[in-house]
């Protein structure tokens, strides 16, 4: 290396070295200060609001959970799991949940975790309402119609009828009409094995068929009603 190359190779690498060492101690002490900050903040707190810290950050971190509306119980998935489904909350996998916890050292008890999963801390969720909001943009093809013409039935206004009742039932059901109710239901009515129940069972999406039955029980009359 020439002279002259070493006299500008140096000063420049002392310079680059210099500034190496500048950051490495100012992340040193960002790290430090993040540090104090935090067992600032954590010295601060009572033993439950840290108990409640942790448990939050346990639950997120580990699991989702949502409170499905529709079965009334809390659902749970875990996320580092080849499991993609959400599968109903049992006491096996509260247990689970708890000792979870107790093994990374959070001081939870069965009635913390029970409190946490019965909570606003769990969101709410609704399978119908989650499937009609996320629907496609209507192509602007009318085919409600076409379903109506399916049923049979002999009075001439019947495609016309449903076909209102049935945008009215959609409306009320997003809450885009607030004043009006809608007081009635198409009732199909026929002898037994006209295909009645697999008609409905038919029209349901898949993901929302475990929802659907044929059968209740009425309170008043004792009557089996399809629903």
């Amino acid at each position: 290396m020439r002279k002259a190359d070493r006299q500008e190779y140096y000063p420049a690498r002392e310079r680059l070295l210099n500034e190496r060492k500048r950051r490495r101690k100012s992340g040193i002490l960002l790290r430090d200060l993040t540090l104090a900050l935090v067992r600032y903040l954590l010295d601060g707190l009572t033993k439950e609001q840290r108990l409640s810290l942790q448990t939050d950050e346990f639950m997120n971190r580990r699991y989702e959970f949502r409170y499905n509306t529709q079965m009334g119980e809390v659902e749970y998935r875990e996320r580092c799991s080849f499991y993609f489904r959400f599968r109903p909350l049992d006491k096996r996998m509260q247990n689970s949940i708890l000792l979870d916890a107790q093994g990374e050292g959070i001081a939870v008890w069965d009635r913390d975790v029970d409190r946490y999963l019965h909570s606003n801390r769990v969101p709410v969720y609704n399978p119908l309402e989650d499937f009609m909001f996320h629907l496609p943009n209507w192509d602007h093809k009318d085919r409600i119609v076409e379903l109506a013409a399916r049923v049979p039935c002999d009075n001439p206004h019947w495609s016309m009828l449903f076909h209102r009742w049935f945008l009215n039932m959609v409306a009320h059901w997003r809450g885009f009409d607030k004043q009006h109710a809608n007081s009635t239901s198409p009732l199909l009515y026929g002898a037994q094995g006209t295909h009645k129940s697999t008609f409905c069972r038919d029209l349901i999406p898949p993901e929302l068929r475990s929802y659907y039955t044929t059968a209740l029980i009425s309170a008043v009359s004792g009557m089996r009603k399809c629903i």
